[in-house]
């Protein structure tokens, strides 16, 4: 049994109870559910990955599936741990209680999953989010996991589903901002050739390079679609111009305010930059500012307003989205993270991470961002000019 290295004892934890149940408790636990027929037609029909674990969250059981996940032929190797420990994930040791204690654990769909079952003694489904330390490298998964009660030998088990949902997801993501970006372009598109149809001759060719500036706003989402479709990591070859920054901002306020989520809310714009001109690719640096604009947006309540400025120093040009919303802590923990979202549905959790990398990846700058109850939010990329 791997569990002599953690304690036994109650430890400091952010979340979960830390202690942990005796060695030889659990060898008796494990040792009564051995040739038990509903035990092991559950380890045996369920196509994802399944654990059995006692109230203190350690495993006991474990299909095949499971075991071939973590990398262990033999049950006995993970017995005793925790879900986090047996898969490696990255904060499963950040706190000596291991699995659930850690100030990222109040926000891991496993461990809510599975407090909240023993808590309420009923089914729970969470979507789960998780970094995994696997060959030297950190893995991004999406589970979806579904927590059940189980009373067995007089103790309270509970059965832990895992379904490895991350290509779904990451479709989901990249379908739901594809077909966003694109019927908004199509809508101005059609918008302005109505109006062209109508207008006397001199106003034409304005409505026309209207026209044309959408249709290359269209292609260009096209080449950023192909490249987070096909690059793993979601990184995109920039195409470097000379760019103004003053056109930048116009270009993402109008496209903003386009959307539905910014009615009834003021978007004001503040540019300090002394008609500044860099080489970047632009349509990159609108995805990523326009990100931050509907993220504040979307986070904002009628009437409040949301602000963007732009300011050069020492040769650091800044572009910051403020709101006056405050993230939750737990929250901050992962803002970055690929795959969380604090929304239900399928295709959120990939805005930020995005943001992040066509920001840093893909543009060469950096990312990141500020919260305070007194101060709201501040969502910032920072490039060399």
């Amino acid at each position: 049994m791997n569990t002599e290295n953690h304690r036994k004892s109650v430890a400091d934890t952010c979340y979960a109870p830390a202690a942990r149940m005796a060695d030889t408790e659990i060898q008796e636990q494990v040792k009564s559910m051995v040739g038990n027929p509903v035990i092991d037609t559950l380890l045996k029909s369920i196509g994802g990955f399944l654990a059995i674990l006692n109230e203190q969250r350690q495993i006991l059981a474990a299909n095949e599936n499971f075991m071939k996940a973590v990398g262990v032929s033999n049950v006995s190797e993970i017995l005793g741990l925790r879900p986090g420990e047996a898969l490696h994930c990255i904060h499963a040791a950040e706190q000596d209680g291991g699995c659930g204690t850690s100030e990222y654990c109040a926000t891991c769909g496993a461990v809510v999953a599975i407090m909240t079952c023993l808590g309420n003694n009923e089914p729970v489904e969470c979507p789960c989010s998780i970094t995994l330390r696997k060959e030297g490298a950190n893995k991004n998964l999406y589970f979806s996991v579904r927590t059940c009660p189980l009373a067995f030998g007089g103790r309270r088990l509970v059965i832990l589903f895992m379904q490895d949902m991350s290509l779904h997801q990451q479709r989901a993501v990249l379908e739901r901002t594809f077909f966003s970006e694109i019927s908004s372009t199509i809508a101005g598109a059609l918008g302005r050739s109505k109006l062209m149809l109508a207008a006397n001759a001199e106003k034409d060719r304005m409505l026309a390079e209207d026209i044309f500036e959408a249709l290359i706003k269209l292609a260009q989402e096209v080449r950023i679609q192909k490249s987070l479709t096909q690059e793993a990591e979601g990184s995109v070859f920039p195409q470097l111009r000379l760019i103004a920054v003053s056109t930048i901002l116009k270009e993402v306020a109008k496209s903003c305010e386009a959307y539905p989520v910014a009615e009834g809310k003021k978007l004001t714009v503040t540019d300090k930059t002394a008609g500044l001109r860099f080489k970047a690719d632009s349509w990159l640096l609108q995805r990523v500012i326009g990100g931050m604009v509907m993220n504040a947006l979307e986070a904002s309540a009628k009437d409040d307003e949301v602000h963007v400025t732009a300011e050069v120093a020492h040769s650091l040009l800044t572009i910051a989205v403020w709101n006056r919303q405050c993230i939750p802590v737990e929250v901050t923990k992962r803002i970055f993270q690929q795959n969380f979202t604090t929304h239900a549905e399928m295709g959120r959790g990939m805005g930020t991470y995005f943001m992040k990398v066509i920001g840093e990846q893909s543009l060469g700058g950096t990312v990141d961002f500020s919260t305070s109850e007194t101060e709201g939010t501040v969502f910032s990329i920072h490039l060399k000019v």
